[in-house]
């Protein structure tokens, strides 16, 4: 299992910008590990934002649905990578503070010791790590892990739904490949 929190923040936006705003209850954690890497990772070097503003913006461009908006900008406030402007609990203004030369994937990455990740968020995270690596038969993978095969194949299943990987068959084999990996493209960065 992939244990560096960083990665873990670069693959949770992945299945985000993947997923497409899709709702897979399963990825609770990792969706909001998401949310936040996405918009933290858009709003720096922005100047105010208006709340309703960023709203519409955060739901067409960035799939983060309206009513979870507001978890997502508390949660990066809380890890002062955004300041908050207020009227009782209405947030009116946002002002990002995501700095320039900070890894905003290592800052993120804190929120696992606060909440770490489901064993199928855990497992997703860890196929995708393997087949970044390298592409992989499928059986080969699946022994790889121990992992109970039915979450296997419903992280595998979720993980080429998304888009984030494909299955090919060659020489009789099925053989996974990323598909898709934005954030880890930019590991060392």
């Amino acid at each position: 299992m992939v244990s560096d929190t960083k990665a873990i923040a670069e693959y949770a936006f992945d299945l985000q910008v993947g997923l497409e705003g899709a709702d897979v209850p399963e990825y609770d954690v990792a969706k909001t590990r998401g949310m936040a890497s996405v918009l933290a990772v858009n709003l720096r070097g922005l100047g105010e934002i208006q709340y309703q503003s960023l709203r519409l913006v955060a739901a067409h461009y960035f799939h983060i649905r309206s009513d979870v908006l507001d978890g997502v900008l508390r949660t990066l406030a809380d890890l002062e990578l955004i300041r908050l402007v207020t009227t009782g609990s209405t947030i009116q203004q946002i002002i990002p503070d995501v700095p320039h030369f900070d890894n905003v994937y290592a800052r993120v990455g804190e929120l696992v010791a606060t909440r770490p990740l489901n064993e199928l968020e855990q497992l997703t995270i860890s196929i995708l790590d393997k087949l970044y690596s390298s592409p992989m038969n499928q059986d080969t993978l699946a022994s790889s892990f121990g992992a109970d095969q039915v979450a296997f194949r419903s992280s595998m299943q979720i993980g080429l739904d998304a888009g984030l990987m494909t299955q090919n068959r060659v020489r009789g084999r099925d053989i996974l490949r990323v598909r898709y990996i934005s954030a880890a493209i930019w590991r060392g960065f």
